[in-house]
């Protein structure tokens, strides 16, 4: 982006201060940015980005265009409708916006019809150990209980995502008998969501972006993924 344009300043937000510290530390590594003719700051916001209209008059004080930059896949990992809504109530007219979301490349959009071999291509990544343990380390905080002892499940289909021809994939578990750490209240659940996250048909999700009053400037499939340069109108 600095090559194309100049970048006055950069906005890390998130509400993990480990990521904060991160960002931050990995931009002032970059030492070709702080050009003493380009001057170039950075602004970390502690805080969520569902409630990015409360940080406005942060990242608003610079003059120029805003660049927002929803990736790693984030966008599937929230009901898009809601998200997508309160990014936009940030944004100005003008201001752009960079969402990258996985895709699935089957042509049937009815989840019930996917072969055997196009839902195992969806859940190779998700059936780990390293993915059970992220999905389970809010019951782990809360609770005695621990993810090498549970069982999970994975399931697929579109109870979550708003967006038309997209697919949730969902981790859960079952049967969880536990307690509460603050006062050792027994739980039980029969099922539990733990995490989900949505893949979508690249053209279905380009016209879903048109019709949140988006403008898109740019869009792009490269192998599984999709991204796309939207505009605020």
């Amino acid at each position: 982006l600095q090559s194309l344009n100049e970048v006055a300043c950069y906005f890390p937000l998130d509400f993990s201060l480990e990521l904060l510290q991160r960002a931050v530390s990995e931009i002032i590594k970059t030492t070709w940015l702080f050009n003493p003719n380009h001057p170039f700051k950075i602004k970390a916001i502690h805080g969520d980005f569902n409630n990015l209209i409360r940080y406005k008059p942060v990242y608003s004080f610079e003059p120029g265009r805003n660049l927002f930059s929803l990736v790693g896949y984030t966008f599937g990992n929230y009901i898009e409708s809601e998200l997508i809504g309160k990014i936009y109530e940030g944004m100005e007219i003008g201001d752009l916006l960079l969402v990258d979301a996985r895709l699935h490349d089957s042509d049937k959009s009815d989840f019930r019809k996917l072969s055997i071999d196009d839902k195992e291509k969806m859940l190779f990544n998700y059936r780990s150990a390293l993915n059970n343990q992220f999905a389970f380390g809010p019951i782990e905080a809360v609770t005695t209980a621990e993810h090498r002892t549970t069982k999970f499940e994975y399931r697929i289909d579109n109870s979550l995502t708003v967006v038309p021809n997209a697919i949730n994939v969902i981790t859960y578990c079952e049967n969880l008998t536990t307690k509460f750490r603050h006062n050792f209240k027994t739980i039980r659940r029969k099922k539990i969501d733990l995490a989900f996250t949505t893949f979508y048909n690249f053209t279905s999700l380009e016209n879903w972006f048109r019709d949140k009053e988006f403008f898109v400037l740019w869009s792009k499939k490269i192998s599984s993924t999709g991204i796309f340069l939207l505009k605020k109108y």
